[in-house]
């Protein structure tokens, strides 16, 4: 690791995010600090529930490396947590947008797929979620896997299920 990426790092580790963004910014290695900021990202929302760090580093990873497909499905994960979504619901339609942007990029994104078709399936869009798992099942070698995903798809959960589980 270079001398720009370490100093990145202790930035990011005295949470001193600011300063991180700038640094990170300003480095001439931009895929190297975008890989630095989503390794931060996911611990930052999955540990400290810190969501809107996380949203940070990601879209700021996302800028520096547009073309990273694991940041913008790490995006559409962040967009579906619980915690996040429930404070702004429209965070689904960016995740959706980020899931189909880590796809478009890498076309065979296994998690991707699978993520985007349970997001459609329990949103009630069963016809996209169908979709989604075709070509899920295509890519997969896991057909234990796959199944489980169509045992999934096949019962009738919808949005406002879900909200009435979380306790929305």
């Amino acid at each position: 690791m270079n001398k720009e990426a370490k100093k990145l790092v202790r930035l990011l580790e005295k949470a001193e995010v600011d300063k991180a963004l700038e640094h990170a910014a300003k480095m001439q290695d931009k895929n190297l600090a975008a890989e630095i900021l989503g390794d931060f990202a996911v611990p930052v929302a999955k540990n400290l529930y810190d969501y809107e760090t996380a949203e940070q580093l990601l879209k700021t990873a996302a800028s520096l490396n547009p073309k990273d497909a694991v940041t913008f499905f790490n995006l559409g994960v962040l967009y579906t947590e619980p915690g996040f979504f429930i404070r702004d619901e429209n965070k689904f339609i960016e995740a959706e947008k980020a899931y189909i942007k880590a796809i478009k990029i890498r076309p065979d994104y296994l998690e991707a797929h699978y993520n985007l078709a349970l997001f459609y399936h329990f949103l009630g869009r069963d016809d996209e979620a169908e979709l989604e798992y075709a070509v899920f099942s295509k890519l997969c070698d896991d057909t234990e896997m796959a199944d489980a995903l169509k045992k999934i798809l096949s019962k009738k959960i919808r949005k406002i299920d879900l909200k009435k589980y979380l306790g929305v």
